[in-house]
């Protein structure tokens, strides 16, 4: 079987194992419920709310402006059409899941896309989340990228602007790349400035797809914070120091203050480890000198340390590119001698069903609507 059409088989199987889950949650739930509600807990239900009701700017639904309208406006006209919006949104992520997966093959290879596929928090690109739009947007654009072909990845980052604050991030790590790459030994400094202008510039179309959105939250509620304050009203997104943040993370985890709240501790551990492995590959790219990878997961480690607590670093492990390219990279390692290639083989069957099994158990958290990042 060619390594492409294997991760096409992992995409298939990946998806109906989060179906099947979902269904079996349905068959033994305590009271009567449906496949489409288990699908569409917490932020679900603020892009269906957006897509057919807009931004309200008064009252609890106010924090919805804290999510970017890519998603609600692809959600939109289907639910005009009387479409259930939950499906749809399914469907949405599964197209974009693959979309994002066939990026990451291109990036990493099969293992970095198979083991993407099967993370442990992959249910947040399975159900209508941006997580998959934003990975197809943003995976392709740093593809194109990289092939020195700007004008289209402008545009597909320009997409990925428009589906989730992370697009700035993406803006900035682009723009990084452009600085840091490589140029004939020789080069005149005129002929250096050139080159970076003419492809920082086409920078300027996400850039204004950000600023769009922001222009239009000003002319909602007359004010330039209308994001920010949604961020804090809504999810307690204060401004904090990086060691407040993580000690806020390790009381909810170890502290009596949320005995209340059962699973909140395994999942705040989780954000913990998650936000050590942003910091390992950090280290990793730090040494091989890939600056623009870097930057892309360091930036992001940075504003979520300077949040009250931990929140939403699990998920945003699907976003990091370079996370999976590393480990492809460890999965694809030939060894020669016979014992080397047995261990390989155990660690990826070992990681392939620790992998699966987490997810799993994240996706039932999620259908129960209970805490799951």
């Amino acid at each position: 079987m060619s390594p492409g059409r294997w991760v096409g088989w992992v995409w298939l199987m990946s998806r109906l194992a989060l179906i099947a889950m979902a269904v079996i949650i349905v068959i033994r739930a305590d009271h009567p419920t449906s496949f489409t509600q288990v699908v569409s807990f917490w932020d679900v239900e603020h892009f269906l709310g957006i897509a057919t009701d807009g931004y309200p700017t008064v009252g609890d639904d106010s924090k919805r402006m804290a999510f970017f309208p890519g998603l609600p406006m692809l959600l939109a006209p289907f639910i005009a059409l009387g479409l259930p919006g939950e499906i749809v949104g399914l469907v949405i992520s599964a197209i974009a899941s693959a979309v994002a997966a066939a990026a990451l093959f291109r990036l990493g290879g099969p293992w970095a896309a198979a083991l993407w596929l099967i993370a442990p928090t992959a249910v947040f690109g399975f159900v209508p989340y941006t997580e998959a739009l934003f990975c197809a947007f943003a995976f392709w654009a740093w593809v194109l990228a990289r092939e020195d072909r700007w004008w289209p990845a402008a545009l597909l980052t320009a997409g990925a602007c428009t589906v989730r604050v992370s697009g700035i991030f993406l803006i900035g790590a682009l723009g990084l790349m452009i600085l840091t790459r490589p140029m004939a030994d020789g080069t005149a400094l005129g002929q250096r400035l050139l080159s970076w202008l003419r492809r920082a510039v086409w920078l300027l179309i996400p850039a204004g797809a950000v600023f769009a959105y922001f222009l239009y939250l000003f002319w909602l509620t007359g004010s330039w914070t209308a994001w920010t304050d949604a961020q804090q009203a809504g999810w307690s997104r204060a401004w904090a120091l990086p060691t407040d943040s993580i000690m806020r993370t390790i009381d909810v985890i170890v502290g009596p203050s949320y005995d209340d709240r059962p699973g909140w501790d395994t999942v705040f551990t989780f954000e913990l480890v998650s936000f050590a492995v942003g910091l390992f590959a950090v280290g990793w790219l730090w040494r091989r000198r890939q600056w623009a990878e870097m930057a892309w997961i360091a930036v992001q480690l940075i504003a979520f340390s300077l949040s009250e607590w931990l929140m939403s670093v699990n998920r945003a492990v699907l976003l990091w590119f370079p996370v999976w390219v590393i480990v492809g990279e460890l999965m694809s390692r030939r060894f020669d001698s016979r014992a080397g290639r047995a261990v390989q083989w155990i660690g990826r069957l070992a990681w392939v069903v620790v992998s699966v099994a987490v997810m799993l158990w994240w996706a039932q958290m999620f259908y129960r609507s209970q805490w799951a990042s």
